[in-house]
């Protein structure tokens, strides 16, 4: 008869000691705060990693390739969107810099004056066939080449017309054709220069006469003027006295303009054509003579 050996008590390893779980609603203890808990970390490894096109290489490559590991961080509910995204709470995204089209605010009081430059004809030998004349604003300048020394203005409601060698005989017949396309209210005629060879009452006299009665029929209840010559005394003594003849018959029977101060009155070496600066000045007298309307 065969026995069985049975193990001693000793022999028998206890088995460790349990603690039984209690669901967190069966209990009183308070709950785990979880907010703290950091997430667990997990390694990603991509296979075949080939960097983009536009991906700056490592300054120092490794001799062998080295695979790329990214850590993802899994958030728990807990976690907001900022922390997902990984933005710090005191960093502020900048918006993409835009650019300004203009330093000042759009206001038409900064805006700067328009500029104006007379219509310089071309010179001709058939003045009186080629040339013509076209009005479309209320105050109309007409004469010689100096007025093409009038570099630009800032009178918005002022045409200048400038025909070199141009006397007060081309004035009329200008006049007598001329397109108007508005009411015409103020008419400069500053011819005379070109009078200074010819003879006082035969010649000047009658065409200016001439002139002044045809911008008269062609221009009714317009303000006409004819601006008085300023010259330079390099000119020769008969062609001083032609002008000065000329000037004080205007003076003394058609509506004038008053010369520029001696001050201001510069020629080229030439003796006879304006400065710029002189011709500025110029227009600015006339105007001022007239009332222009400021800008």
């Amino acid at each position: 008869m065969h026995t069985t050996d049975h193990p001693k008590l000793t022999d028998i390893q206890p088995y460790p000691e349990t603690q039984d779980t209690v669901s967190p609603s069966l209990t009183n203890e308070p709950r785990a705060d979880k907010s703290n808990i950091s997430p667990p970390a997990v390694e990603v490894h991509i296979e075949n990693y080939k960097p983009a096109a536009n991906e700056i290489p490592h300054p120092n490559p490794p001799s062998s390739p080295v695979e790329p590991t990214v850590q993802v961080d899994i958030p728990s509910p807990a976690h907001s969107i900022s922390s997902i995204l990984n933005i710090d709470s005191e960093c502020t995204l900048s918006p993409e810099p835009q650019t300004n089209q203009s330093n000042e605010p759009n206001n038409p009081h900064n805006k700067e004056p328009k500029t104006f430059k007379p219509v310089k004809h071309l010179p001709t030998n058939r003045k009186m066939v080629v040339w013509g004349l076209e009005i479309q604003k209320k105050w109309c300048i007409l004469g010689d080449s100096n007025l093409a020394r009038i570099t630009e203005h800032h009178f918005e409601n002022i045409q200048i017309h400038s025909y070199p060698g141009a006397t007060f005989n081309h004035a009329e017949t200008l006049i007598n054709k001329a397109h108007v396309q508005t009411k015409v209210e103020t008419v400069i005629l500053t011819f005379g220069i070109n009078h200074r060879n010819q003879k006082l009452k035969e010649t000047a006299i009658k065409q200016i006469q001439g002139a002044l009665r045809a911008a008269r029929e062609k221009f009714p209840g317009a303000l006409i003027r004819i601006p008085l010559i300023n010259f330079s005394e390099t000119l020769n003594k008969q062609e001083q006295a032609i002008l000065e003849g000329i000037n004080d018959h205007v003076q003394k029977n058609m509506p004038y303009l008053r010369k520029l101060p001696s001050a201001q009155f510069q020629v080229t070496s030439d003796g006879i054509h304006w400065t710029p600066t002189c011709a500025k000045a110029m227009l600015q007298h006339w105007t001022e003579q007239l009332n222009y309307p400021a800008l």
